[in-house]
């Protein structure tokens, strides 16, 4: 459901989301995930119109008096012939009253479901992860570990081996997915890359010049296309043949001709990698993204993280967005118990801050500590749920040279 707001009823979007987010992203009686995911219009970019309103959405439009800004971007809406759930408020004071009937309909939508409106099951689940990893750094500083080195280390065991830098400080961690995925998962990656034209074969005469060298052979990966048309990864007996062939002067004759070759996912760029994701969850139906940076709103951020969205939309996905870690009592129990078709992006800065939490268990833990555990609890209890996430990793403090590095990423894909 997108929500289109007047720009001085705004601030009712975040409530509406809380609401309808976390009444009803539950499991119903017969354990089927349901849900009504509200995604408020942040942008205002008709030229993303077509990608997000369509057969897997509807409107709901509060308006204020007879006319209000939104009435142009609501007639191109209007066109593309989604159901629009129209509101209309004379101030607003007005407005507020109408929230009451939202939370009617919100409640009887539960009803209807099968799910309880007023707990919020799937929040927990974060919440414990995050308090066990605060139990390991506190056990480690008990028996005489620094605190930023253990909260340091405790941060680090949560990297995986699907790490690429983006830039100076600035990580695409993308193995949580990788292992959901698996090895059919890797070949449909594969696959979906060949065919979309991100993952290129080696050209012919650098199979002779470079390709076919023991340094290619050593760690890397290469794939073909099997006869049934499906990615299939090359063993090192196989590479080692192909090495012979070369090597005898065999890469082509009547009765052999050798077969393209592909590099693997490790041979991509960071912003091709992420455009992949997208196009691999968009193939698994999946239907929206979510950009859920964890850290402090500022206009120059704000305007990254707008960047952000609109590359979701671009991919036909709806872009959810939620500031960490306000957001987890809201869109967060959506994410666990909704249904299973999102592919959340979260940007998580590790720097502990000086902020201390008055009267934490752990003496000097900080908030920014505090909230880089959140955002790695949240996506592991999705991970845990087998439900795709990536993570944009920040390594120390969020400057504006590694904001601008966000911003041509996200504006290069």
């Amino acid at each position: 459901m997108r929500v289109i707001l007047p720009e001085e009823l705004e601030g009712l979007g975040p409530w509406i989301e809380q609401l309808l987010a976390e009444s009803l992203g539950k499991v119903d009686e017969k354990g089927r995930n349901r849900g009504i995911l509200p995604v408020l219009e942040r942008d205002y970019e008709s030229s993303t119109i077509p990608h997000v309103y369509n057969e897997n959405s509807f409107v709901l439009r509060i308006k204020l008096g007879e006319e209000d800004e939104r009435d142009s971007f609501m007639e191109e809406v209007k066109a593309t012939g989604v159901p629009v759930w129209e509101m209309r408020v004379n101030s607003p004071e007005e407005a507020v009253g109408s929230l009451y009937l939202l939370e009617f309909a919100t409640g009887m939508a539960g009803v209807l479901m099968g799910i309880d409106p007023f707990n919020q099951p799937g929040v927990e689940a974060g919440k414990q992860a995050t308090r066990e990893m605060k139990a390991r750094i506190k056990e480690m500083v008990e028996e005489g570990t620094p605190l930023e080195e253990a909260y340091h280390q405790v941060v680090n065991s949560y990297r995986t081996s699907h790490r690429i830098q983006i830039a100076e400080g600035v990580y695409l961690d993308y193995g949580a997915l990788m292992e959901i995925v698996g090895e059919e998962g890797e070949k449909s990656l594969i696959a979906v890359g060949i065919n979309n034209g991100i993952i290129k074969p080696f050209p012919p005469y650098e199979r002779g010049a470079h390709v076919y060298t023991r340094s290619w052979i050593g760690p890397e990966e290469a794939w073909v296309i099997d006869d049934n048309g499906r990615p299939r990864k090359l063993s090192f007996d196989e590479m080692s043949d192909l090495l012979s062939r070369r090597r005898e002067g065999r890469v082509m004759t009547r009765s052999w001709i050798p077969p393209d070759v592909y590099p693997g996912l490790k041979s991509l760029s960071p912003q091709e990698l992420y455009k992949l994701f997208l196009l691999y969850a968009k193939e698994k139906g999946k239907t929206y993204g979510a950009i859920l940076p964890y850290a402090q709103e500022t206009p120059e951020r704000a305007e990254v993280w707008s960047i952000a969205r609109g590359t979701l939309r671009k991919f036909g996905l709806q872009d959810v967005f939620g500031i960490g870690p306000v957001y987890e009592h809201s869109l967060r129990q959506y994410l666990q118990e909704g249904p299973d078709t999102g592919i959340p992006t979260f940007i998580v800065v590790n720097e502990p801050g000086e902020q201390v939490i008055p009267g934490d268990s752990i003496p000097g833990f900080t908030c920014g500590m505090q909230n880089a555990l959140q955002a790695l609890g949240t996506q592991q209890a999705l991970a845990n749920a087998g439900r795709y996430t990536l993570r944009i990793e920040i390594e120390g403090p969020l400057t504006p040279e590694k904001l601008q590095k966000l911003r041509e990423f996200f504006s290069g894909i």
